[in-house]
């Protein structure tokens, strides 16, 4: 009888040891290296949209700015297509734990785009996109792409999306270091 408690006191010992190893590994192999990467595309967004917005307070070149976006966007566009399918795959991962899930879910969520109809799930949409065809559109409509309302749309768009950008990392910032502190115990 004692010798059949200890073997199960021994098998609950090693299903705990077991599951932390491999939160140990999702963390280390995983949400780690996936929030570096994060914070680099943080870094480059908020460096981006701050000059952008700098650079319109000194020029009301429409056209300029349209294509100081558009060259910011394909600087690091591999590398959020990258992470996004990265949190889409992980999110998909029924087994994870909800705090890794979690994670995952807020990654997803930074790159959430500012209109209604961008986002599609399962489909990267990063914030400079959304951004230039909120231009495009907004310029579609009014004709305006060398007016000064153009140019006090785009700082507007890009006050907000900054915003946005700020509060979503927030949250991410918060899904990764609960998953440190609960996964890592």
């Amino acid at each position: 009888m004692i010798d059949a408690s200890v073997r199960i006191i021994d098998r609950i010992v090693s299903l705990v040891r077991s599951r932390q190893d491999s939160n140990r590994r999702l963390v280390k192999d995983h949400i780690d290296p996936l929030f570096k990467e994060m914070t680099h595309i943080h870094s480059d967004y908020i460096q981006s949209f701050t000059s952008i917005l700098s650079e319109l307070e000194n020029s009301d070149d429409a056209e300029a700015i349209v294509a100081l976006l558009r060259g910011k966007k394909q600087e690091l566009e591999y590398l959020r297509v990258k992470v996004h399918a990265y949190a889409s795959h992980a999110v998909a991962e029924s087994g994870l734990p909800k705090e890794a899930n979690n994670f995952f879910k807020q990654c997803l969520e930074y790159f959430h785009a500012q209109s209604g109809d961008s986002y599609i799930p399962d489909t990267y949409v990063g914030r400079f996109s959304d951004l230039l065809k909120m231009i495009e559109e907004f310029d579609t409509d009014s004709n305006l792409i060398n007016s000064e309302r153009i140019t006090v749309f785009i700082a507007s768009t890009l006050k907000s999306v900054l915003f946005k950008v700020k509060m979503q990392w927030e949250l991410l910032t918060k899904a990764y270091t609960s998953c440190r502190v609960v996964l890592l115990k």
